[in-house]
This record gives C-alpha cells, structure tokens and sequence, in this order.
C-alpha cells in the first residue's frame, strides 16, 4: 500500500524558501522551528497550504520546550495545548488524554470535514467530534449525529428520520436526546469554527516544530498512524556519513560501505529520547553479518538480544536453539519489536520467536489468562484472571499461579539487565559488521518488518505497510 503524499509539507528546519521562521538545533530532528510567546508560523495562503479550510488533514511534530509553554493550531477552529500540556480539540478540553510533556516531541494530527474534526497523538485517535447541523424533516441521520433545533441541541440516539427533535411522542421510541454541552454551545455562539490565522500561535513560553504536513483530504487512521512513523525513522546507513560512534568504515561488496566493530568495541547511537523512540514501544531493525569465527555480538544487553559464538541467537533469556546459527560471512536482518506486553524478534523478515513481558506482581493489578509476573526472582504464569491474589499464597483455594522453573531466566534476571541507558551493540568475541541501522517509535507489525527487510530505508519512507 503506497503512502499519501502531502499536498504540502513544511521541514520547518530553515529550509523552506517561502517560510520566515527562527531555526534552532535539536537532538532529535537537527535543527527545527522555535516560536516564542506572542509569535506566529503562519501558512496564510492556500496556495501555501494546497487545501481549503473544509476538508483537510494537519501533521506536525511539536515540543513544548519550557514549562509554561502553551500554543494553539487555527485558533478556536483546531487544537490547542495549555500551559500545563492539557489538549482541547476546538470546545471539548481533553481531560482524559496525558498531558505533552516537556521536551519530548509529540505528533499531531487534526483531520477536519464538514461534519466532523479528529485529533490524533503519536498516531493514535484521543478524540472525534461530530458538528451539528440544522435539523431536517427530510434527511436521515445515524447514531451519534448531533442537530440543533431552535436554541438547543440533540444527539441520536438511534438511527433516524423525520421524527422532529421538538416532538417526544412516546418516550421509548424518542431517539433524540438534549446536549447539555455549554462549551460546545458558546463554541457555535462565537462562530468557533471561524478563523483569521491559518497557523501557530505560540501563548507562553516556547514552542518547536517540525515537519507540516497538509493534505487536501480527510486521512483514515492508517494513513495517520503512517504519517507519524515514516517521520520517525531514524536512520543509519553506517557508511561513514555519521550518526553512529564506534568501529570502522570499511568497504564491503553488498553495502558498498559497512561499520566493522572488533571485539569489545561498542557502536552507539546514542540515546532512546535522541533517536526519537520511547523504550517501552519501538522497533530497531538492523543488516548483521559475523566477519570469523568465534565473532559474538548482543544488542541492549540483556533487554535485546544476542549471538554467542557459535552463531547461535539468544531473546531477553531466552536461547533460540530451534532456529539456525548465523554463518560467518553472511549478512542477515534482524528486527527487534518491543511492545508494552512482549518481544519479538525477526529474521530475515520472519518471526523467529516471541516473548511475553513479565511484570512485577502487584496486588492491586489484575491479571489475564497467561500474564507472566515476577516475585521474589520467581516467575509466574497465571491459569486464569486473578486479582489480589499473591502467588506466593499457595494454600489458597483455586490457587491461579503456575510456578515457571526457567533457568534461563533466574540467571537473566539475577542480573537485573532490564534497562539501558543508550542504543548501541557491542562485539563481545571476534569482528562483526553492521548496516542500514533502522529505528521506529512503535512496535511494527510482521509486515512492516518484512518490508524494512525486503526494501531499504528511503523506499520503506513511501512504501511502508501498516496493517
């Protein structure tokens, strides 16, 4: 599935030859926009924008760079973020929804019709907001549409047509029910979805941006979620045009140019937050080839994974002695996908293993079917769902916990390796290779691995398949 291509699109990094912006340096995207308090990005054309204000979609990387930092999207028409980080999608003010923090960067996408607008965080829907329109005998209208009928508002309940939002009749078969939604209504009052800035305003502090997106089309939440990734790689081509600390440049027949790390030498990539990705949800994919015997690399340490030096791979604690060993000479991908519940890795596009995430037990937290927990350096299965029960309880009745004996894992654990500090991987025995060293702010599905391993990066920018 081919990704769709903005109408417009901004780099907002002192490139854009129609933009007046102040440039600053960031560790993540390079250099971005900076806007202060009192200040506007503006897009004020349409020929800037290559949309009309009916019907489009607006992406945009931001980071409130100080504490108070507050700024706004198309004035009361869009979004807004206040100076404690709290999100409000034109009246409805976003109670629910976590705060953006201070220096991190957050992806944000407002998709806008006629009769509804949708706000989306880091690829991910927080809120959809249907329009009112005026009430009419003759038209049809679905569950949840909203109307108004002389000063007030209704939403149905049902599917309906023709039964007046002024008229109850029997109350069972009313399918309207009043909106008792002040802020919506001084919203409509005002003439809310009316605005003179086509842009950012900056309220207090700071604020950086990065990368506009402007589609003259309403994005479907695939296309949104693709948007937020493909602008989230990050990158190496490890050769030689930096990024990456450790090793040497050398020449090499696939790649033309690889990184060659001897043994006990480290590559860095510095940072989790410097590369953009969160270390409880992304996915690092990486060309791998062993240069002699004996060569033994691990990734993460002991929160990734490994190869021992007969070739032979290793998940977390777990040895993988059903899949082959990595020959010498021969370059193999490897993907690694964290999500928040387990870990995968890939070979060569394919999924090798899986591993669920084990949480310290707690007795307020309830439990699935299969959720591993760890207490006192034991580790626990549960049979069913469970709630307060510890699973060190064994008298009690219908005890839910099935005691796991996995040497592996003591001897991992034991070693309390569940952090790290920098993305990087380390030769622990012999020469090893590496190329095309991707990273993604999310856990990509199997397809999206397998298309990071049959195509290479700036391909994957436009190709990419999100499920």
């Amino acid at each position: 599935m081919i990704i769709k291509q903005p109408n417009k699109s901004y780099c907002l990094d002192g490139s854009d030859n129609d933009l007046t912006i102040v440039s600053v340096e960031d560790i993540c995207f390079s250099h971005c926009a900076s806007l202060k308090a009192g200040r506007l990005l503006s897009f004020a054309s349409e020929s800037m924008r290559g949309i009309n204000k009916k019907k489009f979609t607006s992406t945009v990387w931001v980071k409130r760079a100080v504490d108070d930092s507050s700024f706004s999207f198309i004035e009361e028409a869009g979004f807004s973020c206040d100076k404690m980080g709290g999100l409000k999608l034109m009246w409805r003010s976003l109670d629910s929804v976590a705060a953006l923090p201070v220096g991190v960067w957050s992806h944000l996408t407002l998709v806008k019709c006629e009769d509804f607008a949708q706000l989306y965080v880091n690829g991910e829907l927080v809120e959809s907001l249907n329009f009112p329109v005026k009430w009419s005998a003759e038209a049809g209208y679905s569950v949840g549409d909203v109307v108004s009928f002389g000063d007030a508002f209704y939403r149905a309940s049902w599917g309906t047509q023709g039964q007046s939002p002024n008229n109850p009749g029997r109350l069972e078969s009313y399918p309207w029910s009043e909106i008792d939604d002040e802020p919506m209504m001084k919203w409509l009052r005002d003439e809310g979805d009316v605005f003179n800035t086509y842009g950012y305003q900056c309220m207090a502090g700071e604020g950086l941006f990065y990368r506009q997106n402007f589609y003259a089309e309403a994005l479907t939440q695939q296309e949104v979620f693709k948007d937020y990734l493909t602008g989230a790689i990050r990158s190496y081509a490890l050769n030689g045009e930096g990024g990456a600390s450790g090793g040497a440049v050398v020449d090499d027949e696939r790649f033309t140019h690889c990184v060659s790390l001897p043994k006990t030498k480290t590559l860095n990539f510095g940072t989790a937050a410097s590369n953009g990705i969160s270390t409880d949800s992304f996915s690092a994919t990486v060309w791998v080839k062993r240069n002699e015997e004996g060569a033994c690399f691990s990734f993460l340490e002991g929160s990734g994974f490994s190869c021992d030096v007969s070739g032979r791979l290793s998940l977390l604690w777990r040895s993988l002695d059903h899949v082959g060993v990595l020959p010498v000479g021969v370059w193999y991908h490897l993907g690694l996908v964290r999500g928040r519940t387990e870990v995968s890795l890939y070979i060569d596009g394919k999924q090798a293993d899986t591993i669920r995430l084990p949480s310290l037990w707690s007795a307020s937290v309830s439990y699935d079917v299969a959720d591993l927990v760890v207490l006192n350096g034991a580790l626990y299965r549960a049979k069913w769902w469970t709630e307060g029960v510890s699973p060190e309880d064994v008298a009690v009745a219908n005890y839910p916990w099935q005691l796991i004996t996995d040497e592996q894992f003591s001897s991992w654990h034991d070693k309390s390796i569940t952090d790290y500090e920098t993305l990087s991987y380390q030769a622990t025995g012999g020469g090893v290779s590496f190329a095309m060293q991707n990273f993604y702010p999310a856990a990509l599905n199997a397809q999206d691995v397998y298309a990071d391993f049959y195509i290479n990066a700036e391909h994957l920018k436009i190709n990419l398949a999100i499920a």
